[in-house]
């Protein structure tokens, strides 16, 4: 499947959620993702203060996660649909499988938290640490949870993997004029800002495997019940 099929289908899961027809989820969607930003600056503190780790933490908590530019990015890839041809043409197709690729775990960390909004409105919920540990235990998100770590790894490596070829960084840099001429300026930037933070990463293994752990671990005491499940003791392995 080609990369503008795959977005063709990222776009169409977008907008089916609910929240773009419902007020009420989609401001408390807001503040769930506004929430869960706040609890990972927390839980990865001492990661993402890490000298050269910055970078990578906005992109995570600003791009992945939450975006709000993401409706306008769903609305550019409307627009880039009709031109397929020659998107391709502009931008290499490995920029564009990292930022499917992105953009695929973009829905999928708003999938998951509509969801906890959705049961938040239904038995009338305030956002608190043990409200949300109440509501991530009853969903079961467990298997999703942990697909969304899987993904994201396989996207730090997948780009990192990128990064390091002169060539593609090289071509890419040329289509950014292009791109823009024919309004592709967001999803280019969503790409380029993707390998400018990984540029600043020395280890990715360092980074990315400690944040997963970590949110794993999360995961793990939320499904067993521990009182206070959103907080770990020690600093990243």
């Amino acid at each position: 499947m080609s990369q503008i099929l795959e977005l063709e289908e990222h776009l169409q899961r977008y907008w089916q959620m609910d929240h773009h027809r419902n007020p009420l989820l989609s401001s408390t969607l807001d503040q769930v993702q506004a929430w869960q930003k706040l609890r990972m600056q927390k839980t990865h503190a001492v990661l993402f203060n890490e000298p050269g780790h910055a970078k990578l933490a906005a992109y995570f908590l600003n791009r992945l996660y939450g975006s709000p530019e993401f409706a306008e990015l769903a609305r550019e890839l409307e627009r880039i649909l009709f031109r397929a041809k020659k998107i391709e043409r502009i931008v290499p197709d490995n920029a564009l499988t990292a930022g499917s690729t992105g953009i695929a775990l973009a829905l999928l960390a708003v999938e998951l938290d509509e969801e906890v909004a959705r049961f938040l409105i239904k038995h009338e919920l305030d956002i608190t640490e043990r409200n949300m540990a109440h509501t991530y235990k009853t969903l079961g998100q467990d298997a999703s949870r942990h697909e969304q770590m899987s993904q994201l790894s396989t996207l730090c490596y997948l780009v990192e993997k990128y990064v390091r070829s002169a060539m593609l960084q090289t071509a890419f840099k040329m289509s950014r004029s292009v791109a823009y001429r024919h309004n592709f300026k967001l999803l280019y930037d969503f790409i380029a800002e993707g390998f400018d933070a990984m540029k600043t990463i020395k280890s990715m293994p360092k980074f990315i495997e400690p944040f997963c752990a970590r949110e794993l671990i999360l995961i793990e005491q939320v499904r067993s019940g521990v009182p206070n499940p959103f907080d770990i003791a020690g600093d990243p392995a």
